[in-house]
Formats: structure tokens, C-alpha cells, sequence
């Protein structure tokens, strides 16, 4: 037992290290554990307008801090001005800034946002603001309305409820504090009157193709441990469009000094993009460049083919191990599986199949010959090229371009098949090529099935702890001394 620690602790490390790595590449990284998935980008440019009068001008536009999205890129155009953007804590802004400025201007600012993986859940109040003082007789309308939703509510949530329906109802201390305040205030200045903390926020909805888009004043309420967004403008708003928070609990959203007739507006657009893709550059980004993706995309295509080779390696273990199934060959069918992954399976079978009987023949008359077996080698590999030639030749002078893919076939690998094949027929007979040239195709077969499925090839390339597993499984199936399943077929008369 003390012998097979050190194996079952580096089980465990291979089994920890493949699933944490899966773990984080999906769940930190965002990477999809299935093929295909694409994602939306939200581009969103804030245009800012104003008029010079002469004077040195400073424009500062604060910029968004929604916990739900994520910044992918930012940038700004400003011709001749000053341009910086400053994230201080909880305070992020862009300050334009110019000497002399005159007549009309425009600066833009435009970021890509996404959705948030793994979004911080939003922090409760600091502290509540102190009640405030209103003139007559809007105080008292305001304690009034207060008064009326507390006999009807039964909680705070109902509460806040009754206040909602208050502000749209027709009531004479409501039409009071209407007079003078706009709904999104009014209701804030109840809820300050009633010592429920409140952010004030502007928010931007997120649809596709839109121009001229304004900011929408909102109201965030903290009741029950939560934070309750509410709309109370004129303004409705879409469920099913994404609302962008650009700002809480800010002054103003834009300041211009030294000029004068400021004015902001949003345009919005979306495209999708491949989440993989989007996964893995944030990645590199966050990774310093270490990574497949941060490869030349020659040695990209490379790796994604190495890459198979232990899925294919896995077949083999499996199948001779556990099945017991007889090739030629140790890892011979995981390169006849990658040869058919670029010839397409039926010419591949076609091909294998043509080449390795005209081999056997030929390689027939050269056991005659007496050859050591160096020279033996040497002529078949020479051999192999040149019925790989005639074939190619042949089909391609017959309109089968099909065939053409032949070339992509291991010709080394080839002439040593035939060669251990040719081997076999003298000592063990034409029954025992068979069973080891059909067990070499099916194994083929089967890695080639799991190496060429869309799944596997994104797993294989995209989350690298999946070797580590495979590795895993392929040392603890080294260890397996039982009967393999095709062997238990000695034992059918105790049946």
C-alpha cells in the first residue's frame, strides 16, 4: 500500500489540476464548454457638443460603472484637445481639455461593454442621508402621502409599492409636490422623508441601431437587502433590453467649463462575436501572453492537430487494455486516424487499404532476395512512395480528386506496417494479418471518430486540463491486470 501512495497522489494531482483548470477557463476566463456560442458586444459612443466662446475649456464626462457589464475597450476622438481618463476608487472619468477654444465643438467617446461572467453583487448603504427640510407646504403634502402608504402597506416592500402607485394617482398633496418636482425627485424626497437610502441613477437602454439617445433618470431603493431599481419618468422602459448604469449617485454626468449650449447623446450599436475568440483574448491580455492564442496562427492550426493525439492515445489504451483488441503496431492507429482526419474516413479506408495490399505483394518478392533488413526497410519506404505516386497519378487522370488526399498518409509509418505486417504472414499466417490489420483500421476508426468530433477539438484546444485527465485515466488503465473483455469468452462454457 505504502508502494502506491506516490501513484494515487499523482492521480490525485493530474484529477485536481485538469478539473481546476477546466474550472477557471470556464467560470473566470469565460471560455463555453460547448463549440459555437457567440456573444453580444454593445458598442456605445457619447457624444459631447458645446460652443468655445474664447475661453481655455475643461470638459469632464463621467463614465460608466455598471457591475453587470465589462469594459472591453475604450477610446476617444478629440482633434487638438487634451484627453485623459482617470479611474480614482469608485470614480471614473474622461477630462478633455484645450487652451483657447471658439464656435461649435463635438468630442466623442466610445467603449465596447459585454456582460459581466461573474458580476460583484452590489454593496449595501454606508449610511442613510439625513431627513430633509422642505418648505411649506410641501413638507406637510410629503408627510401626508408618507402617512397614506403606511396604513396601506404591511411591509417595506408593499411600502414602496403604495408610494409607486401614489406618484401616478391624482392625489391634491401628490399634485403639490408635481408642481415642483419632477417624479423621479419627488418620489426620491419621499423615500428621504421615510429614511429609505436611495442612489440616484441615470441609465442608458441598450438597443440596437439607436441614435440620439438620452440618459434615463432612475431610482435605486434599498429595501429588503436589496437594491430595487424603479422608473418613475415618463420614459418606459424595455425588461428585455439591457439598461447600461452610467451613473450613481453623481451631480451631473457632464461639466463643461469655458464653454457655453453643452449637450450629450448616446448612439448605440451591437454585433456578436465568437465567445471562444473574445474568452481567450481577455485571457492573453490577463495572461501576459502566455497561451495558445497569443501563437502565430500557422502554429495555432499546428497545435490544434498535436493536440488530438492524446484523445487518439486514449482510444488505444482503452481498447487494447480493457477490450483487448490486437493491432499492428503500439500507437500506429493514432497516426492512420490523423491521416483520415485529412483525407476524409472513405478514401482514407480506401487508400490504407490499396496501398498496404500492393505493399504486401511487392514486399513478398523482396523476402526472396535475402535483404538485410535496413536495405529491406529502405526499399519498401521507397516502394510505398512510389505506389503512393501511381495512385495519385492514376486518380487524378481519372477525374477522382478525391483520391488526391492520399499523399497525406505517414509513408515511414506505412512501410513499417507493411514490413511487420509481412513479418507476421510468414511466422503466424495470412489468419493473424487479418486479425491485426482489421483490429489496426477499427481502433483507427474510432479514434478517428473521437478525434474529429467538433466537441472534442474544442475541448482538446480550448481547456488543456482535459490532457491532464486524459493523462490520469491513461495511468490508472496502465495498472489494470484483469481479464480484458474480449478474453472472457474462454470462460462461456461455465455459462
Amino acid at each position: 500500500m505504502t508502494s502506491r501512495l506516490p501513484f494515487l497522489f499523482l492521480i490525485f494531482v493530474l484529477l485536481l489540476v485538469g478539473i481546476s483548470n477546466i474550472y477557471y477557463r470556464h467560470v473566470h476566463n469565460g471560455v463555453p464548454l460547448t463549440p459555437g456560442q457567440r456573444i453580444d458586444i454593445w458598442q456605445v459612443e457619447a457624444e459631447v457638443t458645446f460652443t468655445g466662446v474664447g475661453k481655455p475649456v475643461t470638459v469632464s464626462l463621467n463614465l460608466p460603472r455598471d457591475r453587470q457589464f465589462e469594459l472591453i475597450e475604450e477610446f476617444t476622438a478629440s482633434p487638438a484637445y487634451g484627453v485623459t481618463i482617470s479611474r480614482d476608487g469608485g470614480d471614473s472619468k474622461a477630462v478633455w481639455s484645450k487652451r483657447e477654444v471658439r464656435g461649435s465643438q463635438t468630442l466623442y467617446y466610445k467603449a465596447s461593454f459585454k456582460n459581466a461572467l461573474d458580476p460583484p453583487s452590489d454593496e449595501g448603504p454606508t449610511e442613510i442621508s439625513e431627513i430633509p427640510f422642505q418648505a411649506e407646504p410641501y413638507e406637510s403634502s410629503a408627510k401626508s402621502l408618507l402617512a397614506q402608504a403606511r396604513n396601506k402597506s404591511g411591509s417595506q416592500s408593499t411600502f414602496i409599492d403604495q408610494v409607486v402607485q401614489l406618484i401616478n394617482s391624482d392625489d391634491q398633496n401628490m399634485a403639490m409636490l408635481l408642481s415642483r418636482y419632477s417624479r423621479t425627485n419627488a418620489f426620491a424626497l419621499l423615500m428621504e422623508y421615510a429614511q429609505f437610502p436611495i442612489k440616484r441613477v441615470r441609465g442608458l437602454q441598450l438597443e440596437d441601431e439607436r441614435r440620439n439617445q438620452s440618459l434615463i433618470p432612475l431610482i435605486k431603493v434599498w429595501v429588503d437587502n436589496e437594491w430595487r431599481l424603479l422608473n418613475l419618468g415618463n420614459v418606459a422602459l424595455d425588461e428585455e433590453v439591457p439598461l447600461l448604469i452610467w451613473v450613481e449617485d453623481e451631480p451631473s454626468v457632464l461639466d463643461v467649463t469655458g464653454g457655453e449650449d453643452s449637450s450629450l447623446r448616446f448612439a448605440i450599436s451591437k454585433f456578436s462575436t465568437s465567445a471562444v475568440r473574445e474568452a481567450n483574448n481577455v485571457a492573453r491580455d490577463k495572461s501576459w501572453g502566455f497561451g495558445l492564442y497569443s501563437l502565430p496562427i500557422a502554429e495555432q492550426n499546428l497545435f490544434r492537430s498535436i493536440l488530438l493525439l492524446p484523445l487518439g492515445a486514449l482510444v488505444v489504451v482503452f481498447l487494447r487494455i480493457m477490450i483487448g483488441i490486437r493491432c499492428s503496431g503500439t500507437f500506429m492507429p493514432v497516426l492512420i486516424a490523423t491521416s483520415f482526419i485529412q483525407t476524409e474516413l472513405l478514401n482514407g479506408l480506401l487508400g490504407f487499404t490499396l496501398v498496404v495490399a500492393v505493399g504486401l505483394m511487392i514486399r513478398s518478392y523482396l523476402s526472396h532476395l535475402n535483404l538485410l533488413m535496413v536495405s529491406r526497410i529502405s526499399a519498401v519506404v521507397i516502394v510505398v512512395i512510389g505506389i503512393i505516386i501511381a495512385f495519385t497519378i492514376f486518380a487524378f487522370r481519372m477525374g477522382l480528386t478525391e483520391a488526391l488526399t492520399i499523399t497525406f498518409f505517414p509513408m515511414v509509418i506505412m512501410a513499417w506496417t507493411i514490413e511487420r505486417m509481412s513479418i507476421l504472414w510468414e511466422e503466424e499466417g495470412a489468419h493473424e494479418v487479418l486479425v491485426q490489420g482489421g483490429g489496426s483500421l477499427f481502433i483507427a476508426l474510432i479514434a478517428y471518430l473521437l478525434m474529429d468530433n467538433y466537441l472534442m477539438r474544442h475541448w482538446a484546444f480550448n481547456f488543456l486540463g482535459v490532457h491532464a485527465l486524459i493523462m490520469a485515466a491513461v495511468l490508472m488503465m496502465g495498472q489494470y491486470t484483469g481479464y480484458r473483455l474480449l478474453e472472457l469468452r474462454r470462460f462461456k462454457a461455465l455459462g
